[in-house]
């Protein structure tokens, strides 16, 4: 399916401490994935979870001196909520946006990692992620993927494909 998020980046200041900090929070697999004298740059895979269940697994790299990307805000799934609160402040991280609910989906709360790199923790309430967590919808005709989150959030429904309903 295109135009789908399949991979994230992740910049770093110190290589090292941010891969302490992903194994450590997280327990993500950091490894090196590739040198600067094969690529053009030192890179490193993060595996976020075992294959086959939901989430996207991706990479980190230096942050350039000359530049500082703006990247997107990525949401990890955590089973304990103030226990990754508890590990992100207690492993160097802060946290940005305090813990609150976001009805019918689950505990939110945002943080910063040691790089100065934002990132959401979502503790699952009533929203259960199922095979790949994209629930299929016909929206005036058209077939529209939408996480099963997003529709609950949005007061919404999920349809048998065919049908339809305004968004």
């Amino acid at each position: 399916m295109a135009n789908r998020v399949i991979h994230f980046e992740i910049q770093a200041d110190d290589i090292e401490r941010a891969k302490k900090f992903y194994e450590k929070v997280f327990g993500w697999k950091v490894e090196k994935m590739m040198g600067a004298d094969q690529g053009g740059m030192d890179y490193w895979g993060l595996t976020t979870g075992p294959d086959g269940t939901p989430g996207i697994n991706g990479g980190m790299y230096q942050r350039p001196k000359d530049r500082k990307l703006t990247t997107f805000d990525c949401t990890i799934t955590v089973d304990d909520i103030d226990k990754a609160i508890a590990e992100v402040k207690k492993s160097g991280g802060k946290i940005r946006q305090e813990k609150m609910e976001i009805p019918h989906v689950g505990l939110f709360a945002g943080g910063i990692d040691t790089e100065g790199n934002i990132f959401g923790l979502m503790q699952p309430t009533e929203w259960k992620p199922k095979g790949n967590g994209i629930n299929v919808l016909s929206v005036h005709g058209k077939k529209e993927y939408f996480p099963s989150f997003f529709l609950k959030a949005a007061g919404r429904h999920l349809l048998p494909l065919g049908k339809s309903t305004p968004l």
